[in-house]
């Protein structure tokens, strides 16, 4: 019997296609590693763009990759508030910045579960009051079940047992994500507060754009990413632009936005050597 199958004859709830234990794997993977840290001095922070590029084996520095799949700006400022409070020796703190960023809320999207799970495991308040939060926290309790679906986690990055598969024509990938990068909303104000915490507590902030392959590139307007080079101008921090480098060929992504291992391990040493 299939996992959907298995869930609506045990609970009565119904999943769509679209959903599963991945994303509760991979986020209680990463805090079940968090807990064993006892120093922490590099934090990444941002979506799943940065979950498959930052290697912590790579990085050192006593480094910790938190980023996690639909992971909007709102979460990773919670996340970097929860952090600090835990960690003195926090440094320096690395915000994977990508197209749709600017926009993006998860709470208003089908992957809105994901709240629930950040609720659940890190006591993070939903941005949005969200009815369908009790209902999805009884997922939580069925998705803890499931085994490792991972080959490796070293200090938050996972080692993928199967190679993702490039589901999405990239024509529908980029409108996708330039949707995203169009809406008005405050996301922006949390990297706003990020940076002034940041600076408030002497500690590093770089901001990554993140790389994508050649013909995701073509495809997108020279100026999507306006809006945090204009906060670039205004505030105080660092800023990597591997979207526009000349670092990556289409042989290091699995996909048109994802880096493969190749290419998490040619950003993690050039991002390295700038740290």
């Amino acid at each position: 019997m299939g996992l959907r199958n298995w869930i609506f004859n045990t609970t009565g709830i119904c999943l769509k296609k679209t959903e599963g234990p991945f994303v509760f794997n991979e986020l209680y993977n990463k805090k079940v590693q968090l807990n064993a840290v006892k120093k922490l001095e590099i934090l990444a922070l941002g979506s799943s763009h940065g979950a498959y590029s930052f290697i912590p084996e790579i990085i050192g520095r006593n480094s910790f990759n938190l980023c996690s799949t639909s992971q909007d700006l709102y979460y990773s400022y919670q996340l970097y508030k929860k952090l600090n409070n835990s960690y003195d020796e926090l440094k320096t703190i690395v915000l994977f910045y990508s197209i749709f960023s600017n926009g993006f809320e998860i709470e208003k999207t089908k992957e809105k579960s994901i709240s629930a799970y950040f609720k659940f495991l890190y006591n993070i308040e939903p941005k949005f009051n969200n009815n369908e939060l009790i209902l999805e926290q009884k997922k939580i309790k069925i998705f803890r079940m499931q085994t490792n679906m991972f080959e490796k986690i070293d200090n938050g990055f996972l080692y993928h047992k199967d190679k993702p598969l490039d589901c999405f024509n990239v024509n529908d990938r980029v409108n996708i994500h330039l949707r995203e990068n169009k809406r008005e909303n405050d996301q922006l104000d949390y990297v706003v507060k990020l940076i002034n915490e940041c600076n408030k507590n002497n500690q590093k902030l770089c901001i990554i754009l993140s790389p994508a392959r050649r013909d995701y590139k073509r495809l997108v307007p020279n100026n999507s990413f306006e809006k945090i080079l204009e906060l670039k101008k205004q505030y105080k921090f660092e800023m990597i632009d591997f979207f526009n480098s000349n670092l990556f060929n289409d042989d290091d992504f699995f996909d048109c936005d994802h880096v493969n291992l190749v290419g998490a391990k040619k950003l993690s040493n050039r991002l390295k050597d700038y740290l």
